[in-house]
This record gives structure tokens, C-alpha cells and sequence, in this order.
């Protein structure tokens, strides 16, 4: 195609005025294009954040719909009416939870003393220096406890007798009981005279689960007392001391426990026996 021939200048201006609305229509289109794909970018945005607020509210009904099936089961072994059930659910208040699941704790986990206060540590957690006893770890992973033979041993929390080994051997634990408590804890005991408990059995915090004595590798009567977590030995000190002053504050300061794990495993128990107990 020929190239117009221009003849005069009122045509040369009326042909840039031509090609400068062509370029302002031709810069508008572009600037429509970008716009649109702008709102559409946007409108993806806004599309994916309310999928997210859905499904994130499907949860949360979905969470919803459990905890009220967990409170009308309850409500049907309680032979509680439908309408009752729902003033039952109601009236469990977090302050409720926590205090429950502390209570919780202090029954489940070795928070409690093995022997009568009167009797003292006479070897403490940690390094020592045995001159007389080079069979003996010099990392003391216990506690011993000076008391005469027949001391009765209380069980520190709820748990079951795991283990129970007699024993006529001078060397090592002697006549030795292991009790699982809940949430990984178990307690040790060695060197003592005689059993109150058999292998199995469940036992209650404050149980009479045995007396002390002098079996195994043992310079004179006493007892031996560990605390773990896991496989893990902690140092049963704080454990020990810890009824005098109960507290959240005093249990984050016990080292080598997750604490806050701890509250959240907890949460769902603590809520049942908060519905129990209110």
C-alpha cells in the first residue's frame, strides 16, 4: 500500500492529530489490559483468602461438632437430658481447665514426697567424690535418703508398679520397685528391706509401696530415689520440694521438662475432668 501523499500542512496536522489519538487510544487499551489483569490478580487474592477463611471455619465447626459429641456422650452417661447437657458444656470456664489441669498434674507426675519430712538427703543429684566406694557412679543421676530400715515409702503420684526385682546380691540396686506414672514420668526405688506392692498393680499417690532397707551395694540403710522422663534421669530435687510452694510459676523453673507441651497434652483430659468436677 502507497504511503499518502501529504500536499499541504493543514494535512500534515490533521495526520499527526490522527496518529496522537491513535497512540492516546492505543496507550488507553494497554492501560485497560493492565488494569484488568491487575483485578484479576486481586480478585485470585480475595478468591484464595476466603477459601482459607472457609476451610478455616469448616475446622473450626468441625472441632465444634467434636467437643459436642464428647459432651453429649458424657451427658449419656450421666443420663443428663439434651437441654441440661447444653448449660453442662456451658458452664466449664478456662479458669476451670487450669486449675484442673494442675490438679491433674499433681496427681499424675512425681510432684510429692517419697519419705516423711523428717528424713533428709544425704546424698544430693550431681557429681561426688567416693574414696571409700570406687565401685559407685561418681555422677550421682538420684537422690539417697538416710532412714532406718522399715521407713515407709509413699508413692509420689499415680502410676502403675512396673517393675519389682528382689534381690540377695551385695552389689548393685538390691530389692528394687519402678513405677510408671503418666506422661513418660516413672520413679525408681533401690535398696529396700521389703515390698508393699506386687508387679502391675496400680497404686495411688501417697501408697505405702514398700520399706526401706540396705540390699545391694549399700554402706548402711537408705533409699535410693530417681525420677525420669523418658530414659532421661532428672534431678529429683525440685521434685521433691516442689509441694511446699505449688505453683505454675514454680514448675517452669523445674529444668528438663517441657512444660508447655505438657498443658497442651493435657488440655483434653483436663477439659473431661473439668466437666466432672466443676
Amino acid at each position: 500500500m502507497a504511503e499518502p501523499v501529504i500536499r499541504d500542512i493543514d494535512q500534515l496536522a490533521a495526520l499527526m492529530s490522527s496518529s496522537a489519538v491513535e497512540n492516546d487510544l492505543r496507550y488507553k487499551l494497554k492501560k485497560q489490559e493492565f488494569d484488568f489483569q491487575e483485578l484479576e490478580k486481586a480478585h485470585t487474592e480475595v478468591t484464595d483468602k476466603m477459601n482459607t477463611l472457609q476451610y478455616g471455619l469448616f475446622k473450626s465447626f468441625e472441632n465444634i461438632n467434636k467437643l459436642r459429641d464428647k459432651y453429649s456422650d458424657l451427658a449419656f452417661v450421666l443420663e443428663m437430658p439434651e437441654a441440661e447437657m447444653i448449660t453442662f458444656s456451658n458452664s466449664v470456664l478456662p479458669t476451670q481447665v487450669k486449675a484442673n489441669t494442675f490438679n491433674l498434674l499433681m496427681s499424675s507426675i512425681p510432684l510429692s514426697p517419697v519419705l516423711d519430712e523428717k528424713f533428709q538427703i544425704s546424698s544430693g543429684y550431681g557429681s561426688r567424690n567416693l574414696k571409700y566406694e570406687p565401685r559407685a557412679s561418681k555422677f550421682h543421676q538420684a537422690v539417697d535418703f538416710g532412714a532406718p530400715i522399715g521407713t515407709p515409702i509413699y508413692a509420689p503420684a499415680d502410676g502403675y508398679v512396673e517393675v519389682i526385682r528382689p534381690s540377695n546380691s551385695k552389689v548393685g540396686n538390691g530389692n528394687f520397685i519402678r513405677i510408671d506414672h503418666s506422661y513418660g514420668f516413672a520413679t525408681s526405688y533401690s535398696h529396700l528391706d521389703s515390698f508393699n506392692v506386687e508387679n502391675n498393680q496400680f497404686v495411688r499417690k501417697g501408697d505405702v509401696i514398700g520399706f526401706t532397707g540396705e540390699t545391694g551395694l549399700s554402706t548402711g540403710p537408705h533409699l535410693h530415689y530417681e525420677v525420669l522422663l523418658g530414659r532421661k534421669k532428672l534431678n529429683p530435687e525440685p521434685f521433691l520440694e516442689f509441694h511446699k510452694d505449688p505453683s505454675w510459676e514454680n514448675l517452669a523453673k523445674i529444668k528438663g521438662v517441657p512444660w508447655d507441651d505438657f498443658e497442651i497434652a493435657m488440655k483434653e483430659t483436663s477439659m473431661k475432668s473439668a466437666l466432672v468436677f466443676r
